[in-house]
């Protein structure tokens, strides 16, 4: 419990460890040994390390057990050049040191140093079961809406160590520049929608019942969906829920006064109603101010749905609006 409420009060600092390493991983061992197998090359490569778990979100050494972590780096080419070269590059990746800063390098395909076409590590990292990935930024609010939201956290962060041709780099500032304002808008107002229905609805009743294991998991759901709205109002990509709370501690305002009421409601079931009471008054309060939704003026206080409705109405592109929620639907 103590570190429970250490990491409550104080928030969480990251570390920077996992990029560090694998950056002069990268210039002292893998650039060299490219320059010298292949030189025509050596300006026309793209280096770095992004949308590779927890080393990229800055959390390795903190977050993790460390279990498989080890450095590594990942190169871009064009697509040419990695028809050209692509095989032959990994296979020279393949044979680099085992070890490096005293620590040894990992062969797991997921973490080792990998070659990809451009287009090719863009698609990988933005698809999922049930959409291909996109290899450009997305042209439409409809693509926008398909991509996972922590895929586009994954390929986001990290760093890019070298990029003569600057191709790859621009490729990101496409995924990085954010959603569109009617796809913000629909995530916003599906995730104030879920944590209406979850924290305002069923969560009193179950507890009225008596209900303490229904009202347990619906707290529990309602967290996770408070915690993600908070990444939308500070226009952020959500991690997954391995890295949602640590990200989530290190938001600006108003994440420090949502912490402290989100441990308070671990520490009292019966308080949880009137906790969420206050999320909802702080989270509109930060919406008006935002200019998403006028304030409430009664003394009713903010209902999440109430918002929810009228950021809806705002919504002009009627492709978005019509779309499904982007948060899953309880069963």
């Amino acid at each position: 419990m103590k570190h429970i409420e250490e990491n409550a009060s104080k928030g969480v600092k990251s570390l920077a460890r996992g990029t560090d390493v694998a950056c002069r991983y990268f210039w002292e061992i893998g650039l060299p040994a490219i320059e010298k197998r292949f030189p025509a090359y050596i300006d026309r490569i793209a280096g770095g390390l992004a949308a590779d778990g927890s080393d990229c979100a800055g959390n390795c050494g903190q977050f993790d057990d460390n279990s498989d972590w080890a450095p590594n780096f990942q190169i871009y080419l064009t697509e040419a050049d990695h028809r050209a070269v692509g095989k032959d590059l990994q296979s020279l990746l393949d044979d680099l040191p085992a070890e490096y800063d005293d620590v040894r390098c990992n062969s797991s395909p997921f973490h080792r140093n990998r070659v990809f076409s451009i287009d090719g590590f863009f698609t990988e990292k933005t698809s999922n079961a049930e959409n291909d990935g996109l290899s450009h930024a997305p042209r439409s609010n409809l693509d926008w809406l398909r991509i996972p939201e922590h895929r586009l956290f994954d390929l986001t962060h990290g760093l890019v160590f070298y990029d003569p041709l600057g191709e790859f780099t621009e490729r990101r500032k496409g995924f990085a520049a954010y959603y569109p304002d009617d796809v913000w808008r629909k995530r916003i107002c599906d995730a104030m929608s879920r944590c209406g229905l979850l924290g305002q609805q069923i969560l009193p009743g179950a507890i009225d019942h008596s209900d303490y294991y229904t009202s347990e998991m619906v707290w529990w759901q309602f967290v996770e969906i408070a915690m993600r709205l908070g990444f939308l109002l500070n226009r952020r990509y959500a991690p997954d829920l391995k890295w949602l709370y640590r990200q989530f501690a290190m938001l600006p305002e108003p994440s420090a006064q949502v912490t402290d009421l989100l441990w308070n409601g671990q520490c009292d079931m019966l308080a949880r109603p009137e906790l969420v009471k206050r999320i909802a008054g702080v989270y509109c309060s930060k919406i008006a101010a935002l200019g998403l939704a006028e304030p409430p003026n009664d003394d009713t206080g903010c209902t999440f749905a109430a918002i929810a409705q009228e950021i809806s109405s705002s919504i002009t592109d009627p492709n978005v609006a019509a779309s499904p929620s982007t948060v899953l639907p309880l069963e």
